[in-house]
Formats: structure tokens, C-alpha cells, sequence
């Protein structure tokens, strides 16, 4: 199970892992979490992007299927990469190293890439992720989560303003780019994952 843009108040981090374990009993759960930047007081909503909360990714293995004690956190940003803009990342990207009890390795990417306009932060998660997973080609990797594009053609039910058309395209196209530089094959869903109100 892989959630992405999951809220945080600040130190829940423990008691968030810990209701999730009390919910699901069968499943190993694994979090990365950021901050995003609070926004001017005037600006702000009560959960939105500058708000001030936490922001996470939340995967969880099912017990029955991954050995636990063989599952391990993998550093997709490496280098100076990581020290100077590894905060741009924080709570976007969590890379795992699994194995099931038959002994299949497997790395599973839980993603919740940069929205449209975000250009740099974008192509930051797409370079390093694209570097890491090539640099263990012969290790199965999935990668799930909210990737903020579609493959070109499919993209249903989001906004249609042609001020932004441009960056939406940039978006979709930057995705078949890296599904395509880690031979990768590209599934989108056949409908709208969100809709306003929802």
C-alpha cells in the first residue's frame, strides 16, 4: 500500500506510524516526511501546500508476502546532491529495498512527484531516481504514487487552462522521458484520481 501527501503535525511522526501499526497489524509501515514552507499568514489555508504541516510518504508491506527483517530504506540522492538539495525531496521520495520470504528482491519507489509549475524540484527527483535505479538495473523496481503528469494523451479530468498548457505537456513529457531512460513500462489510470471537493 503506498498514500502519498499524507499531513503531519509537527513530532507525529511516531504516533502516526504507531496508529497505522494498530489499523493494519499485518503490515510493515515505512515513512519518509518533509516540511514544506510556510507561506505568509494571509496566504495560508487550513491544510494546503504552505500550511506548515508535515508532508509524507507512507508505504506499508504486507508481513505475509515481505520479510520484514530484509526490508531497508535505500538513499536514492547521493553526494552533494543530497546535502545541498536533498530538502526539496523530503517527504516525496522513499526508496525500499525488500525481499519476499520465497527470496525475490524487489526496490519499490513511493513517489509523490512536484506539481506542474515546479521545474527544478521535478527534474531533481527524476535524475537521481533515474541514476539509482540504473546504477542496479538487475533489481525489480516498482514505482507507484502520485506523479503529477500522465503519459501523453491521458491525462482526464485535470485542468484544461491553456495559460498552463505548456508546463502540463513539459510535465507529461519529462515522465515518458524517464519511464523510457529506466526501460521502464508506464501505466497511467483510465480516469481522474482526484477531483475538486473530493
Amino acid at each position: 500500500i503506498m498514500l502519498q501527501e499524507v499531513r503531519l503535525p509537527p513530532g507525529s511522526h511516531r504516533t502516526v506510524k504507531w496508529c497505522f501499526s494498530q489499523i493494519c497489524p499485518d503490515y510493515d509501515i515505512w515513512m519518509e516526511e518533509g516540511r514544506e514552507p510556510k507561506g505568509p499568514p494571509k496566504d495560508r489555508r487550513d491544510h494546503g501546500f504552505d500550511c506548515g504541516l508535515g508532508l509524507a510518504v507512507i508505504t506499508m508491506l504486507h508481513r505475509r508476502v515481505f520479510n520484514a527483517a530484509k526490508t531497508a530504506k535505500i538513499e536514492w540522492m547521493q553526494g552533494s546532491q543530497q546535502r545541498t538539495l536533498g530538502h526539496l525531496a523530503r517527504g516525496r521520495v522513499l526508496m525500499l529495498g525488500m525481499t519476499t520470504h520465497s527470496g525475490e528482491t524487489y526496490r519499490c519507489v513511493n513517489l509523490h512527484q512536484a506539481g506542474y509549475s515546479d521545474t527544478i524540484r521535478r527534474e531533481l527527483v527524476w535524475e537521481n531516481l533515474s541514476k539509482a535505479i540504473l546504477d542496479s538495473r538487475l533489481t525489480r523496481t516498482i514505482i507507484g504514487g502520485d506523479m503529477n503528469a500522465a503519459s501523453p494523451g491521458n491525462r482526464y479530468g485535470y485542468s484544461q487552462n491553456p495559460i498552463t498548457d505548456h508546463m502540463r505537456q513539459s510535465a507529461d513529457e519529462a515522465l515518458l522521458e524517464f519511464s523510457k531512460k529506466i526501460g521502464g513500462v508506464l501505466i497511467s489510470p483510465l480516469g481522474p484520481t482526484w477531483r475538486r471537493g473530493d
